[in-house]
């Protein structure tokens, strides 16, 4: 996730909280990786933590949580929001494989984002700004509408803040009735 260096932060395995821990997210493989210190040599070792045992972990201050949902299968998602309105990003690498036969090359592509809203057990997905105005009801669309048009929100490059804020209107919005 963003890089291969390991970073400082924590994990919850069944139940149980672990602070302080280098890891790391294998977005690819869906996959989190502890380095912890060797026992024989100056070498770090890799541990892969068994998937089924992780309740959510947060890397660089960003909280992932393992959900399940008919749309995605079990996957880690990155949590924007939760509560009122449930944000989610959803992080993903593709495998390309070149197809000259002579030099077979293989790398991973850019990592990319989905973004989705969570209403009761469904997952939706967000595209663009019209799939998000119509995941609210009627009365909210037009402010909705008009505030991600000030503030240039573009669900293609739109950062974290960006989001954030974003969710934070919108649960305002709703919060405000």
């Amino acid at each position: 996730f963003n890089t291969d260096r390991y970073r400082a932060g924590t994990v919850v395995l069944n139940g149980e909280t672990y602070d302080s821990i280098l890891i790391n997210y294998d977005i690819y493989d869906q996959q989190v990786i502890l380095q912890v210190p060797g026992w024989i040599s100056d070498l770090n070792n890799k541990v892969v933590l068994n998937r089924e045992s992780i309740d959510h972990f947060q890397i660089d201050g960003i909280k992932f949580r393992k959900m399940s949902y008919p749309e995605t299968g079990t996957s880690f998602f990155q949590v924007m929001s939760s509560g009122g309105i449930s944000c989610y990003m959803l992080w993903t690498k593709k495998l390309y494989r070149s197809s000259a036969a002579s030099n077979a090359r293989i790398r991973y592509l850019k990592q990319s984002r989905e973004i989705y809203l969570q209403r009761e057990d469904r997952l939706f997905r967000i595209k663009n700004r019209a799939s998000f105005a119509g995941f609210f009801d009627e009365a909210y669309r037009k402010e909705i509408k008009e505030f991600l048009r000030r503030e240039k929100i573009s669900f293609r490059d739109a950062s974290d803040e960006q989001l954030g804020e974003l969710m934070s209107f919108c649960i305002e919005l709703k919060h405000g009735d």
